[in-house]
């Protein structure tokens, strides 16, 4: 069997491309949905590096913390039109298949202070729940009827892809940084929390940090 090989000035890992493969007829899906491993990296820790990491962990525990974090020094407020007027939504029925998923992450919040269970409210916004992997779900409120409208809107210029791409340009280092659920890190300014208040099927809750909006 004859293959024509590409000599290519680069400092990447060969390929085999699609004339190989079709002259060596693998069987691919075989291969990668099949009980055979195809590749296994085994990584190692030195006891070094294991106590090096260890001592990093001690010495920052609330970075890696499994509970959300709170944005120190800043508060979320809400800036409101002259003409501002209370709104005050019932609650939607919630699928009965997601209804204990929903109280879970209700009483989830309310443990770790997130939301606070009040008996009356001016404002109340219907909750609407969004399925995440592993039965959860994720609490938004649809502000779109009853605060965006009373909103004063920031006239900022938010830069577009290609604006951020630029900026990026010859650039050799990126770094990711993913925070657990980031908007409810950031805390409400105690004057502006009754706006956001959420009507369930299991009462009226006050958020206490920034609460996600249906879009």
């Amino acid at each position: 069997m004859t293959m024509p090989l590409y000599l290519v000035n680069s400092g990447k890992h060969p390929l085999l491309g699609r004339e190989s493969l079709k002259k060596i007829a693998v069987d691919l899906n075989n291969m990668f949905q099949g009980s055979r491993v195809v590749n296994t990296i085994a990584a190692t820790i030195s006891p070094r590096r294991d106590s090096a990491f260890e001592e990093v962990l001690e010495k920052y525990p609330k970075v890696f913390e499994d509970s959300i974090g709170k944005i120190s020094h800043v508060q979320a407020s809400l800036p409101w039109k002259n003409n501002a007027r209370a709104v005050f939504l019932k609650a939607r029925k919630i699928p009965f298949n997601m209804q204990s998923a929903v109280e879970d992450e209700l009483e989830k919040l309310v443990a770790e202070g997130l939301l606070t269970k009040v008996n009356s409210s001016n404002w109340a916004t219907p909750i609407v729940p969004v399925k995440k992997s592993q039965n959860w779900v994720r609490i938004c409120g649809d502000y779109k009827q009853t605060v965006n409208p009373n909103l004063v809107v920031d006239k900022y210029p938010l830069p577009t892809v290609d604006e951020l791409f630029a900026s990026l340009a010859g650039g050799k280092k990126f770094s990711k940084i993913d925070l657990i659920q980031a908007y409810l890190q950031l805390e409400v300014a105690p004057e502006d929390r009754e706006i956001l208040t959420l009507s369930t099927h299991r009462g009226i809750y006050r958020p206490n940090r920034l609460m996600y909006g249906k879009a």
